[in-house]
């Protein structure tokens, strides 16, 4: 790979990251404003299918049998599996599986959960159930905009995206250091960081003892073409990395460059 090469390779990979970047964020807003917009007791199913369920008891109930349900139909069953500790409020809550069978008609349907005793007066929990007649019904009634229009859990293209984002990075990466050693190898390096000073610039770059350089030293400054525009001096040198200061009278930005002079 020549510097030509890294440097066009570097820079592809960049931009494809901001734009795999964005896919990703939003892909995750539209899981999070998606499940934010649907209510915690409505669910959409589809005939044989089946949902858990776990709601927190208002009154004291002693044991699971003591609790029923009624749903409007009886293609809808209800199984209260388990009387438990809350983990964060601590309170009682009930445990269960809502189990949808499969001659059901489409349609809506409220299911009213409580004591024996007291339904259908009196309920505890009350769940909406939405049932849509195949996938494709569902699919576009979805509330995310991935899962509607493009037929894919936004948290399954997150993880996609996610994956493609550490690829591009990855390359990034890859062709910075494959163009850091072309250029060291000619005598040159990026500016990486610029300081502004009251009478001075200071500029960091990737040149150092290991690369001839000196504590005094005069180097060329280069704009992005590599072109010449004038001269820094060198102040600090470490054995991959120096500092450099140049006059307030020479503009400095992100992309220039230095030089050995020959």
């Amino acid at each position: 790979m020549n510097l030509k090469q890294a440097t066009t390779g570097r820079r592809i990979a960049a931009k494809a990251g901001a734009w795999i970047f964005l896919i990703f964020f939003m892909a995750v807003l539209d899981g999070i404003i998606s499940q934010a917009r649907a209510p915690l007791n409505r669910f959409d199913v589809l005939p044989g299918t089946s949902e858990k369920f776990n709601f927190t008891l208002r009154e004291p109930v002693e044991r699971i049998e003591d609790l029923s349900y009624q749903s409007g139909s009886e293609q809808i069953r209800v199984s209260f599996e388990s009387i438990h500790k809350g983990f964060f409020l601590g309170g009682e809550m009930v445990r269960g599986t809502i189990m949808v069978g499969d001659g059901i008609s489409p349609g809506a349907y409220t299911i009213h959960m409580g004591l024996k005793k007291t339904l259908p007066k009196k309920s505890l929990s009350e769940y909406a159930l939405k049932v849509y007649p195949d996938p494709e019904a569902l699919r576009k009634n979805a509330l995310s905009f991935f899962r509607r229009e493009l037929k894919v859990s936004p948290w399954a293209a997150a993880c996609g995206f996610l994956m493609l984002l550490a690829i591009s990075l990855g390359v990034v990466y890859y062709c910075s250091i494959i163009r850091e050693s072309l250029l060291a190898n000619s005598g040159k390096a990026d500016i990486y960081r610029i300081k502004k000073y009251t009478d001075f610039y200071e500029v960091a770059f990737g040149l150092g003892y290991d690369h001839g350089l000196k504590t005094g030293m005069r180097i060329h400054l280069l704009d992005k073409n590599h072109q010449v525009l004038g001269e820094a001096e060198v102040k600090n040198v470490f054995p991959s990395d120096s500092f450099a200061v140049i006059p307030l009278t020479q503009t400095v930005i992100p992309g220039y460059m230095v030089a050995i002079k020959p």
